[in-house]
């Protein structure tokens, strides 16, 4: 059985940003959020789409507190100091660098192939009563 989540000392709580800055995973998150609202139906209303921004916001920042908190649960703090300290090293910046490339090109496979699994999906419930 897992040990639950608990709240993470201050000095985990740090260690864990710097990782998250240093991995440059909140600006993955800010990638992220733009491409769900550039997805998002271009006909709305100002107002839906404002809506719609403030809830994704709302739960990437969550995501990101989420993060600090398994980070601190899954490493040490001197696991978490020396993975922070490879995003100092040519390759780790390399990966920092080419990270929201690889993230766009996944979400764009990833939109470009939703209607085949929506019809495979619904072939497969086609044949079974549900």
């Amino acid at each position: 059985m897992k040990k639950p989540i608990s709240i993470p000392s201050p000095t985990m709580v740090k260690a864990a940003n710097n990782l998250i800055k240093a991995s440059g995973s909140s600006n993955n998150t800010e990638l992220i959020k733009n491409f769900l609202l550039d997805k998002t139906e271009e006909n709305q209303s100002p107002k839906v789409r404002k809506i719609f921004n403030e809830i994704i916001k709302n739960e990437l920042e969550h995501s990101l507190t989420l993060m600090t908190q398994l980070y601190a649960h899954y490493f040490t703090l001197e696991e978490i100091n020396k993975i922070t300290s490879f995003y100092t090293t040519p390759a780790g910046k390399k990966l920092v660098k080419n990270t929201p490339e690889i993230i766009k090109e996944i979400l764009n496979e990833h939109t470009k192939r939703a209607p085949i699994l929506l019809r495979k999906l619904q072939t497969q419930l086609d044949k079974i009563d549900y």
